[in-house]
């Protein structure tokens, strides 16, 4: 008799996280990892990102909370696109790392709302940023105009 084992995800491996590295010379790095202690080693044995390799030792700034990777990799972008003050107050956790979402005024700190984009605008004629929630509900709304 053959057994059946079904296939399981294993939840660590698939929890990922998006990093900031300091290195020595002051510049930050910006990355996701699975294993984020083990992917600072890495780098700090000069195997990881090629960047990172003539500016050893890197030290970790901050790490975002458990995403999947997708999540973690969209972080990753914005964080990117984000002036190295704007990084540096992600680093210290400050308030002014978070944002404020155009349709619900909801303050949000950006590790937990993983995707931002353009506001397409309220009946107010407001421009700006959409949490996760209202760009899930716009885009239905979009997705139903355009049915009709």
């Amino acid at each position: 008799m053959r057994h059946c084992v079904p296939h399981v995800a294993v939840l660590t491996s698939h929890l990922w996280s998006a990093y900031i590295l300091i290195c020595e010379d002051g510049t930050l790095y910006t990355g996701v990892s699975n294993n984020v202690a083990k992917r600072v080693d890495t780098h700090n044995r000069g195997k990881g990102a090629k960047y990172t390799k003539s500016r050893l030792p890197v030290t970790l700034g901050y790490v975002s909370p458990p995403l999947t990777k997708g999540e973690a990799l969209r972080l990753e972008h914005q964080i990117k696109k984000f002036s190295r003050v704007r990084k540096l107050r992600l680093i210290a956790g400050d308030k002014l790392a978070k944002k404020t979402c155009c349709l619900c005024n909801t303050e949000v700190d950006l590790p937990d709302s993983v995707w931002w984009s353009t506001c397409p605008g309220t009946n107010k004629g407001q421009s700006g940023d959409l949490c996760n929630q209202c760009h899930v509900k716009w885009q239905k709304d979009q997705n139903r105009e355009s049915q009709t």
